[in-house]
């Protein structure tokens, strides 16, 4: 598996929305349509400088988490990593409560390369969690096994776990 942060993300401001390219085991790329900026963020008097930036700290509650941004208004575009963002300034440290995921801008750079993006994308983000937590479960079920009676002990059970950015639903 790939860790999320491999994911290439293209916004669409004027339309609110976002497409992100995954890739499937077969190495093809999947992509999928999502909402962009759909989190409400409190912007704290908290202050604080990142490098050479000086930054104000946000929380907001999105999809079963609670996230931490330090964003700079020194670099008034609304962006962050994945679909976080909507900040009056770049977001350039994020973290969950719980800091299953820690993000820190190292650099910015252009890319030199043009990305293929089909146009009228269908799949949501919403369907492929439900895709992803239904692999899952195939795949923690895969990972049980039974004795023969061949050996003393042949039970054993492996635990997969999918760390999205996004909490999947029960």
């Amino acid at each position: 598996f790939e860790p999320d942060t491999n994911l290439v993300v293209f916004t669409d401001q004027s339309r609110g929305s976002m497409v992100v390219i995954d890739y499937g085991f077969d190495g093809k790329p999947i992509y999928i349509i999502d909402s962009l900026y759909p989190m409400e963020w409190q912007i704290s008097n908290d202050t604080k400088t990142i490098d050479s930036l000086s930054c104000i700290k946000a929380n907001c509650s999105f999809r079963g988490r609670n996230y931490e941004a330090w964003f700079s208004p020194d670099i008034s575009v609304p962006f962050g990593p994945w679909k976080m963002g909507g900040l009056p300034g770049l977001i350039v440290d994020l973290k969950d409560d719980r800091e299953n995921m820690l993000i820190r801008l190292t650099r910015i750079t252009r890319a030199d390369t043009r990305i293929y993006i089909p146009a009228n994308i269908t799949y949501t983000m919403a369907e492929h969690i439900r895709k992803m937590k239904e692999l899952m479960k195939k795949l923690q079920g895969n990972a049980r096994t039974s004795g023969s009676g061949d050996c003393i002990s042949c039970q054993s059970e492996s635990k997969y776990e999918f760390f999205a950015w996004e909490k999947i639903p029960d």
